[in-house]
Parts: C-alpha cells; structure tokens; sequence
C-alpha cells in the first residue's frame, strides 16, 4: 500500500504533467480551431430552444489533453455526448482557458463540430434521461468556475450524469 507521501507525490507529478500538456497544447490550437466548423445557433431564439431540448439519454466521452494520442485517467478531457428528443447529438462540457486562468464555464455545442478524438470512456458510462431533463439543467449542473482538483470537467461530467432526475439522483 503507498503511503500518504508517496501518493500526494503521484498526484503532483500528475497535476504537473496536465499542466505541462496543457501550455503544450495552446500552441497548436489556433490552426485545429481553423478547422472548425462555425457554431450552428445564429440567433437568441436557436439557442432558447436548444437549452429547453429534452434529453433522452448521456454518454461519458472524452480525448486526450493537448497533442497526446491516448488518455491516461484523469489526465484527460471529459464531457457528456447527449441525444435530444429530435434525434440530434450535442457535447455539453468544460470548456475555457482552463490552467491559464483557472476560469471556464459549461458550454453545448452540436455533436458534429467534434473532434474524432473525442471517444466513449473504455468503461462505458451511460444514462437514460427519457426526457425528464432538458439541456439547460446540464450545463447547470457542470457549472462555472474552475479549480483543478475539485471543480474540473471530471467532476463537472458527474455532476451532470448524476443529476437529479424527479427527486433520484443516478450513481
């Protein structure tokens, strides 16, 4: 069994090398933005109507930090892919400056502006809302704000899988 000093150790090393990936990454992120699509919503009445979607079932996706090619635990990237009662598929999660400025919020967009290094965790974590939360009561529950350890997008992905759900909440 590791001791309290060997394990804080491993988690600094850890919080250190998702630093380190993380200033590596913002160097090469102005031409994969280049590669964007444009966002979809154009207008208020898009967006009012996206955030009141109802939610029919969450998927855990997530892509490695910065140029890396595999995701290792926690030193990754995660968020929730949902599919709308009309069919359609958008990924909710973190989104921001992150370790820059310890700032982001919880943030939609359309499924399709992925990158394909999004994937469903190895251990698959699902849910069906069955329409008994809609977009908005997500990015509620990822919230605003960021510290790396607890208020991450790890722990913003499980607050929006366990949401609350007529008085249950999912685990």
């Amino acid at each position: 069994m590791l001791s309290f000093k060997t394990a804080a150790c491993l988690a600094l090393i850890a919080l250190l090398v998702m630093a380190v990936e993380c200033r590596k990454s913002r160097g090469g992120r102005e031409k994969e933005d280049e590669k964007r699509p444009a966002h979809d919503l154009t207008n208020p009445e898009e967006l009012k109507e996206l955030l009141a979607s109802k939610v029919v079932h969450a998927e855990v996706m997530e892509r490695p930090l910065g140029r890396n090619d595999k995701v290792f635990g926690d030193v990754s990237h995660s968020g929730v892919r949902v599919t709308l009662e009309d069919g359609s598929k958008h990924l909710i999660h973190k989104a921001g400056k992150g370790w820059e400025r310890m700032s982001s919020t919880t943030v939609v967009t359309d499924a399709r502006n992925m990158s394909p290094k999004w994937q469903p965790m190895k251990k698959p974590q699902e849910r069906n809302f069955e329409g008994r939360v809609d977009v908005s009561d997500l990015i509620r529950a990822g919230g605003t704000g960021y510290h790396v350890l607890f208020n991450n997008c790890h722990r913003a992905r499980r607050r929006m899988m366990n949401q609350k759900v007529d008085g249950s909440r999912s685990g």
